[in-house]
């Protein structure tokens, strides 16, 4: 029985079982006084006559067929009566069984008493314990209400209602990891907006110095005109680069896989960055045997172009920046190595985090954790190994398996 699984339950039916048990015994002991005392009483009463019968004179033989006679004559009632012992208060024996009956009833409405009280008192307490533990329960699911999920209502027993009381506890712990995720995308908005704040200050900064050189010196408007185009540009990097990642965070991209040329793909990478690399005197090396890969093209090409500027970005004139691609019998690599600045051994623990930025930087931060983010997002790896003054390599290494 179900209900029988519950401890309280259980008690409470041990409980009942023992007073029932208790008053079972009460009973059968008062019946067995009872039984007693009656033959007291009648052997009193057979002693009594006999002694009446030797008194006349009458010989033990006849008193005791007398005593073990079971018939009832019509000259025998008419002689009790004329005695008048067919009234009730000239019976000495009923009068006598009448006090032993009266002593019995008070003893058995006392039994019957107790029990009741028994019963009664048991039922009260189990039903007030009831109550207070539903009382405890509506105060733990009010503090749910308010947010205070930390504490738990007692489901370390069986039956119904600590069965509830679990599924309670699962729910609550279901809105607590919900708050704890709301509140995380809370704090992640806000330092988001922080950040997006703190990396827009400078090219503004930046463009309006540059629009009040320009309307004060006439001639200053094509060197400085420029500046601000790169500006401009730099912005358009950043907030394309921050929708991409706000969409990833949001999981609403999904990538579309399809076979395609490797050398094709990090060609196309490589074809915005081949003016900057010479007007910057950097040379730009591509090598590659033939290779398919199975990916979502732009996007990857995207991870792959982010790679190309970080290394421009991190070398100087007459530096060069290689992209080569390789197969092996497991993997498939694209990487991207210079001869620059190279990465300190403070910083690259860091640079896949978002919006961090190394004292040599010039970047937003963004690019390398998009990335990043892009290559895993199709079950690739993105490492990277560098050393401080010779440069650094990235790379891109998506398995067969990943592909499958």
């Amino acid at each position: 029985m179900e209900f029988l699984q519950e401890k309280r339950n259980r008690q409470y039916m041990v409980f009942v079982g023992g007073g029932c048990a208790v008053l079972l015994f009460f009973s059968l002991f008062l019946g067995i006084c009872q039984e007693r005392e009656r033959r007291t009483i009648f052997l009193q009463w057979e002693k009594t006559v006999s002694s009446a019968m030797l008194k006349q004179g009458m010989g033990e033989g006849q008193i005791s067929e007398v005593l073990q006679s079971r018939e009832v004559t019509e000259e025998g009632e008419k002689l009790l009566e004329k005695l008048g012992h067919m009234e009730k208060e000239n019976l000495w024996l009923l009068e006598t069984g009448g006090k032993n009956n009266f002593l019995f009833g008070i003893v058995l409405a006392a039994g019957s008493f107790l029990a009741v009280f028994w019963f009664l008192g048991g039922a009260g307490v189990f039903l007030l314990q009831r109550e207070r533990q539903y009382e405890k329960a509506v105060k733990i699911i009010e503090g749910f209400q308010k947010g205070e999920t930390e504490r738990r209502l007692p489901g370390n027993d069986t039956g119904g209602i600590y069965r509830l009381f679990s599924s309670v506890n699962c729910l609550a712990t279901a809105f607590g990891a919900r708050e704890e995720a709301a509140q995380k995308a809370k704090d992640f908005l806000k330092n988001m907006v922080s950040d997006i704040s703190h990396q827009l200050k400078t090219p503004l900064a930046a463009l309006n110095m540059y629009m009040e050189i320009m309307m004060e010196d006439k001639e200053a408007v094509e060197v400085f005109g420029e500046k601000a185009i790169l500006s401009l540009e730099r912005m358009e990097r950043l907030t394309e680069n921050l929708l991409k990642i706000v969409r990833f965070d949001a999981k609403t991209i999904s990538f579309e896989k399809k076979t395609c040329d490797v050398g094709g793909l990090v060609k196309d990478a490589a074809e915005g960055f081949i003016t900057r690399a010479e007007k910057e005197g950097k040379k730009l090396f591509l090598e590659g045997e033939e290779t398919i890969l199975n990916c979502d093209r732009s996007w990857t090409e995207e991870a792959v172009s982010n790679l190309i500027k970080n290394a421009l970005d991190h070398t100087d004139r007459g530096d060069f920046v290689k992209i080569s691609w390789e197969k092996s019998p497991v993997m498939i690599r694209i990487s991207v190595e210079d001869n620059g600045s190279g990465i300190s051994e403070e910083d690259i623990y860091h640079i896949f985090k978002r919006f961090y930025r190394s004292s040599s930087s010039g970047g937003s931060g963004l690019g390398l954790p998009l990335a990043k983010a892009i290559v895993e997002g199709q079950g690739g790896n993105l490492t990277v190994s560098s050393q401080e003054g010779k440069g650094s390599t990235f790379v891109i290494s998506f398995s067969y398996m990943t592909e499958l």
